[in-house]
């Protein structure tokens, strides 16, 4: 539980100064023990993820391929966000439910390229810690 907190970040070290209550009923932790700990900021929410090697870049727009009902490649804009657990937070530019290109992106030649997708499983939703830093 955080007990209080210095309101300035520390121009040399970019970091802040906490108290933080933590049982040690081990005493495994000592005095002048630090620490890297993330801590959330706002509440947990849904987020749309996808494996950070499908973005793609384009001068300074990153993107992702995605398949079309009628088996097509389209390029999407996307704002990624935060790396969690090695996935990308994508913040914009895809919808739940498209299907995204993740092998074989290097064989992709032009958007409206018709492709033969092959399903792969979808991973379980996530739900990353808002404000956490990895």
């Amino acid at each position: 539980m955080v007990e209080s907190f210095d309101n300035r970040l520390d121009r040399d070290t970019g970091s802040l100064l906490f108290r933080v209550l933590l049982p040690n009923p081990d005493e495994r932790l000592v005095p002048g023990l630090f620490a890297r700990i993330s801590i959330p900021v706002g509440p947990a929410g849904k987020a749309l993820v996808v494996p950070d090697s499908v973005i793609g870049t384009e001068q300074s727009l990153k993107f992702a391929y995605t398949v079309s009902s009628s088996n097509t490649v389209e390029k999407r804009f996307v704002v990624p966000g935060p790396l969690v657990h090695g996935k990308r937070i994508i913040l914009s530019g895809l919808k739940e439910g498209e299907r995204v290109i993740v092998n074989g992106t290097l064989r992709v030649l032009f958007p409206g390229q018709p492709v033969q997708p092959q399903e792969a499983p979808a991973a379980a939703p996530s739900t990353p810690k808002a404000g956490s830093a990895h």
